[in-house]
């Protein structure tokens, strides 16, 4: 299906009536985004295909051309999918250039992260940061901000071993590197639309 581009000042809350949920819009919105960085990063919806009932998640390369996208989907699973045969891609890759960056689990976790002032990366999963990624944060003081599991179950030892990972990676090329944890069973969205 052709992918709509979310646009502020169009009422989508229509879209999605039949079906008694909510708009893309106000998903967004819940999760604490604006409507300046939606359009900033073009998300949008997926109204029919595979990809049906999702938000489209547009992935730039660094000079700002389409590389690939990512889906959000608000009902069913998978959770995140991207087009078959597509590689992982690191989500606001122009952030890189700047002397503080985030890195964080997800493409919304970033662009919170950009709302507040924080030049941030998105990491598409935990286990999903290559090798080859690592020569972008040359020089950069780095904070890794990923979400918040309960300690001892699997998705927490899933996170240790990534963010292990990662730092082995970059922090022999970073100026800085500090690991940030979250409260437990908290993401940067979670946090910022408690206390925005």
């Amino acid at each position: 299906g052709d992918i709509a581009f979310i646009s502020p000042s169009e009422s989508l809350t229509a879209v999605l009536a039949a079906t008694k949920e909510m708009s893309p819009l106000e998903w967004l919105h819940q999760r604490g985004l604006q409507d300046e960085y939606i359009e900033k990063y073009h998300f949008g919806y997926v109204g029919e295909g595979y990809f049906a009932n999702s938000i489209s998640i547009p992935v730039l390369d660094g000079l700002a051309a389409y590389r690939t996208a990512r889906f959000r989907r608000l009902t069913g699973e998978p959770k995140y999918d991207h087009p078959k045969g597509e590689r992982a891609h690191l989500f606001n890759i122009s952030s890189v250039k700047h002397h503080t960056i985030y890195i964080t689990e997800g493409e919304f976790d970033a662009t919170i992260l950009e709302q507040t002032g924080r030049a941030a990366v998105g990491v598409p999963g935990i286990n999903n940061f290559r090798d080859e990624w690592r020569w972008l944060f040359v020089g950069n003081d780095i904070r890794i901000v990923f979400d918040s599991e309960e300690p001892g179950s699997e998705a927490f030892k899933a996170v240790r071993q990534a963010l292990g990972r990662i730092v082995r990676q970059l922090e022999p090329l970073a100026k800085g590197l500090e690991v940030i944890e979250l409260p437990v069973g908290e993401d940067i969205s979670s946090l910022y639309v408690s206390n925005p």
